[in-house]
Parts: structure tokens; C-alpha cells; sequence
């Protein structure tokens, strides 16, 4: 709730068990849910999405999350059985991303010791 209430903070992205955990135990004041983002991957760890700093030309912004809470419909699509399998088993895995790919400002930050 700290992270997702921070105005710097664009969203947090966890484990769809947690998002359900969350939405079913909040009370008071839920806005800061919408911040909560269920997402593949953070069964043992969440990532914390920083909103690009004022004068930062290199740092891209991400789409807006959706209005409301995200506990409704869109959550119970993570525990349906087109999110455990994926559209085409065969499709090709993303290529990874590599210290080149990166802007030269985050190359920067890396690789400095």
C-alpha cells in the first residue's frame, strides 16, 4: 500500500494470487489499488515501476492502468484458463534484452562502478 500510494510510483507489479489477497483486505480509502498490477513471473518477488523523473528526454512513460480498483473481471481473468495458457505454444520467446538494447543513460547507471 506505501509503494502504490506514492505519487512517483506508476505501478507495482505482483503475483495475481496477492492482487486477490490485496483487493479482498483493503479497506478505507481502495485507490491505490489500481496501482497493484497482477502480472507473469513475481511468484517470489514484485517490481516497483518509478514514474519518469521532470527533464528525463531518454525515460518513456507507460500507458495509464485503467480506471478503477482492478478487482473485479479483469482479476478473475488471471485465475481462468486462458491466462495459465499461453495464446500459441509455439510462438517465438521474446528476444532478451541486453546492456545494448538499453538507452546510453541507463548503460550509464549499469555499468558504473
Amino acid at each position: 500500500k506505501l509503494a502504490a500510494s506514492d505519487p512517483k510510483v506508476e505501478r507495482v507489479l505482483v503475483n495475481p494470487a496477492i492482487k486477490k489477497a490485496i483487493c479482498r483486505e483493503a479497506t478505507g480509502d481502495r485507490s491505490w489499488l489500481r496501482k497493484i498490477r497482477p502480472y507473469w513471473g513475481h511468484h517470489y518477488h514484485f517490481h516497483v515501476r518509478i514514474s519518469c523523473p521532470s527533464g528525463s528526454p531518454d525515460c518513456r512513460t507507460q500507458d495509464a492502468t485503467p480506471p478503477g480498483e482492478g478487482c473485479g473481471k479483469e482479476l478473475d481473468w488471471w485465475f481462468g484458463p486462458e491466462a495459465r495458457k499461453p495464446a500459441d505454444p509455439n510462438a517465438p520467446k521474446p528476444k532478451p534484452v541486453t546492456l545494448a538494447d538499453l538507452p546510453a543513460a541507463c548503460r550509464q547507471i549499469l555499468t558504473a562502478q
